[in-house]
């Protein structure tokens, strides 16, 4: 359903209702919530690939900005399976084939007993200037995701770049199927124009990956993003040598007139992962532009991510608020009586035909704790 539609169908419903004075992205939004508190959509199920985290040793990996409630954790190739279970449970247990959700100094990351990744290969942990040159960078030891801390500087239009001669050559041959992992932080990732990563043999012989998203989204966000770049997409000029890449380069770019300071963490290649992490979205609308799913609209020709059913309910409740709003506070009592009994009917008859799939799953994010844990 168009959020066009939506706002179409409420207006209906009062008399003189074009008139109205509302925030309908405001309204829709409010009304998702709500319907979020009574019923689990299956349209806001969503299936990602689970990329290495930001040290495969250590068996964290990222988790989507968007995840509401965790399903399950799988492989595709073999009948691999894990199961969820509560943070303070998981770490006093010691059972395979369960993971929990934590927040680090932060952000949310996804916690497993053991490493889901085939092969990683670290690039620079991002702790200590070194002989980078580009961008003035230092040290930053209060906000960063692994190591001793993470470098940050002020990037814009026109500084964009950090360089690096490596030590050591690397053979990058096992990983041109993989990805490589940047965890940045962005101020206002809007400003963000692009990012890049330059991995050379020399000045004339070299890789070029551009990204535009996270390790599991499909745009960058405020704060962490571990930044992706697909190998298999890497484009070559002049003729790199696959075991001799002996500099890399970070290019971002922010948009014409804009600067923002950015932290960046360390930078690793990981190898092709071939698993998968299932959970249900709180974003509700899909953007009419690019398709990406986002928590709110802001455009009536965004799409709202239900079926009929759920529509039809999101409906109501977006009408309950409109009348809520327009009510005087000494009249609401018994004011807004229909769409309250309406709302009702409409979701004991969604709990009646999806009795699976009707109320929401819990998120437990750590309490109560069984005794046979001790």
């Amino acid at each position: 359903m168009l959020l066009s539609k939506y706002k179409s169908r409420i207006q209906t419903k009062f008399e003189g209702g074009g008139s109205l004075s509302v925030d309908w992205h405001e309204n829709a939004q409010e009304a998702g919530e709500a319907l979020l508190i009574e019923i689990n959509p299956t349209t806001l199920k969503r299936r990602v690939p689970l990329y290495g985290g930001l040290n495969s040793a250590t068996n964290i990996y990222y988790c989507p900005a968007d995840m509401r409630v965790p399903s399950t954790l799988y492989s595709n190739t073999t009948r691999e399976k894990w199961t969820y279970v509560a943070p303070q449970a998981y770490h006093l247990g010691s059972n395979d084939y369960e993971f929990t959700i934590e927040t680090i100094n932060g952000v949310r990351f996804l916690l497993i007993r053991h490493s889901l990744a085939s092969g990683s290969l670290d690039i620079d942990s991002f702790d200590s200037v070194g002989s980078k040159t580009g961008v003035a960078l230092t040290v930053n030891t209060f906000n960063y995701l692994s190591g001793t801390g993470a470098l940050e500087g002020t990037f814009s239009d026109t500084l964009t770049d950090v360089i690096e001669t490596l030590a050591t050559a690397i053979d990058i041959t096992d990983y041109k199927r993989g990805s490589a992992i940047v965890p940045t932080n962005f101020t206002t990732a809007e400003d963000v124009a692009s990012v890049q990563l330059i991995l050379e043999t020399d000045a004339s012989n070299y890789y070029t990956m551009t990204s535009t998203a996270d390790g599991v989204g499909d745009h960058f966000i405020d704060g962490w993003n571990i930044t992706r770049f697909d190998l298999a997409k890497a484009v070559a000029t002049g003729t790199p040598v696959d075991t001799n890449i002996t500099a890399y380069k970070l290019v971002l770019t922010m948009a014409t007139g804009t600067s923002q300071t950015v932290i960046i963490d360390k930078l690793q290649l990981e190898k092709t992962v071939h698993y998968n992490f299932e959970y249900y979205s709180r974003y509700m609308f899909i953007d009419k532009d690019d398709g990406s799913w986002k928590e709110i609209s802001g455009d009536d020709a965004d799409i709202i991510n239900l079926s009929t059913d759920e529509a039809n309910i999101m409906v109501y409740e977006g009408a309950r608020l409109v009348s809520l709003g327009a009510t005087k506070p000494k009249a609401k009592r018994g004011k807004n009586t229909d769409f309250d009994v309406e709302v009702t009917r409409k979701y004991n008859a969604y709990w009646a035909e999806n009795p699976s799939t009707a109320l929401p799953q819990s998120y437990d994010g750590g309490a109560g704790i069984s005794k046979t844990f001790l």
